[in-house]
């Protein structure tokens, strides 16, 4: 079949690859969908130069792919790894006051879908003034500036004894994990 280069399978055949080109669908200017016969795609005296490039293009279109695909996923889990570390800094932080599950408000109400909330709006909890009075709805932002320093956010609030979270990125980390918990809902 051909040799593999940088782990890929190489296709020197070249009528196999003639046939894989003469397949391939195409884009036309007009924006319709055309297949090419073979004989259109690769007159005889121009085979073996179209050859080469077209072994030369899935080498290159074969390398790329990858690359690219491993940055997606990288990044997927990158941002796995967050939405997993910010569940542990919110068990650890927050927890002891609040939950992510609908309906269980606890010395803090529930956090479940928190972002877009008006503040001190959820039905069944006993809110202070302030924050009823609050007048904005909770963002990324907003919420991230509350953790870090409730008071300035919201003077009056009731988050007391707590007195922030220090860390941007544990306040980001623990953002995602409350933004996971309502994804998809």
């Amino acid at each position: 079949m051909g040799r593999a280069i940088c782990g890929f399978q190489i296709i020197e055949d070249p009528d196999i690859v003639l046939l894989i080109w003469a397949t391939l669908a195409f884009l036309t200017p007009n924006g319709t969908r055309e297949t090419f016969p073979a004989s259109r795609v690769c007159p005889e005296d121009k085979s073996e130069a179209l050859m080469r490039t077209l072994v030369l293009a899935m080498v290159l279109g074969g390398v790329a792919c990858p690359l690219l695909s491993s940055s997606a996923s990288s990044q997927t889990a990158t941002q796995g790894a967050d939405v997993t570390a910010g569940q542990q800094l919110f068990n650890n932080a927050c927890r002891t006051c609040h939950t992510v599950k609908p309906e269980d408000n606890r010395q803090g109400p529930n956090l479940h879908g928190i972002i877009g909330r008006k503040a001190g709006s959820l039905p069944g909890y006993g809110y202070s003034s302030a924050m009823k009075e609050a007048g904005f709805d909770w963002d990324a932002d907003k919420l991230g500036r509350f953790m870090a320093t409730p008071d300035a956010v919201v003077s009056g609030n009731n988050m007391k004894p707590y007195g922030g979270l220090a860390s941007a990125d544990d306040r980001a980390k623990i953002i995602a994990y409350l933004q996971s918990t309502t994804a998809g809902r």
